[in-house]
């Protein structure tokens, strides 16, 4: 049996990993990078993989992921720099695949002509899904395979919610085991892992602990809502307005009225809801639903 796990730069899926190297040893953690996460991510996945696999800390590597330039700052001019980490990365640990297709969550929305939004996101379809996919039906074989992800019991639904649905209900019908440890008794929560974090001396990833809900592109996700864009901005505002001028051109490139962010003000009907008519919204001082949080989801919906 093949053990697979799915880490992606958060802290729950970094745990999991260590559940299963403790109880079954590790074939392969596979990351699947968007190439639009955060430099800090990059760090807490060489560093939470490689204390996992029992490697010595790669001091260099992790001085050289230090200086690369966050994704709103040079989105093209890191990804050679991005590469050789990668590449050096699985060279010092064998066991990690660290794959990518070569794009970014925006080159997917303007190569499919689609912007993704809450309710459908092509950037985790094909970065993600598809991808690790592809990548699972050429290295293993389905019968002799599980593969892990890092949901923990709070959130259970989305692994199996007790009637068909789910990622684990999905995936068995296309022939693969997947699991959730964290979902399983003894049960174990995003606190277990603070702790195992903590006892590793790793730190965690600076945008969890900035109150972000999930540790993945650079906090641009699609699927965030009112609340998490407006934290954003608070927070990191130029990151902010990098996500708002993308979002203007690519409505100028579709030449359609679409956004991420959807409106049910007044009468309850949904409508669009740029990330410019938040930020002045906000701006004015008016209310904007902070309750709408949102949730990455990534690698879970269909």
């Amino acid at each position: 049996m093949k053990h697979i796990c799915m880490v992606s730069g958060g802290e729950g899926s970094a745990y999991t990993a260590a559940l299963v190297q403790r109880t079954y040893g590790i074939d392969w953690l596979l990351f699947a990078d968007t190439l639009a996460e955060d430099t800090d991510a990059y760090r807490f996945l060489i560093e939470s993989s490689f204390f996992t696999l029992g490697l010595a800390t790669p001091v260099s590597l992790l001085a050289r992921v230090k200086k690369l330039p966050e994704w709103h700052e040079d989105r093209f001019g890191r990804r050679p720099v991005l590469a050789e980490i990668a590449s050096e990365a699985m060279a010092l640990a064998p066991q990690l695949r660290w794959i990518s297709l070569g794009l970014d969550p925006w080159e997917i929305y303007k190569r499919d002509r689609f912007l993704g939004n809450s309710s459908v996101d092509p950037c985790s379809k094909h970065l993600k899904r598809t991808l690790v996919d592809r990548w699972a039906a050429k290295n293993c074989d389905p019968p002799d395979t599980t593969i892990y992800v890092g949901i923990d019991f709070t959130e259970s639904h989305r692994f199996d919610d007790g009637k068909g649905g789910g990622l684990g209900p999905r995936k068995l019908a296309d022939g693969w085991r997947y699991a959730a440890p964290m979902c399983e008794p003894p049960f174990h929560s995003r606190r277990d892992a603070v702790v195992w974090l903590q006892g590793a001396h790793i730190s965690r990833p600076r945008l969890t602990l900035a109150g972000f809900s999930h540790n993945n592109c650079s906090t641009s996700c699609c699927k965030g809502g009112q609340g998490h864009r407006a934290h954003q901005l608070r927070t990191y505002p130029a990151r902010y307005a990098f996500d708002e001028k993308l979002e203007e051109d690519m409505r100028d490139f579709l030449g359609k009225d679409v956004s991420m962010l959807t409106d049910r003000t007044g009468d309850g009907v949904k409508k669009p809801l740029t990330l410019k008519e938040l930020r002045e919204r906000i701006e004015a001082g008016r209310q904007v639903d902070l309750f709408d949080i949102g949730g990455c989801g990534c690698f879970i919906a269909g």
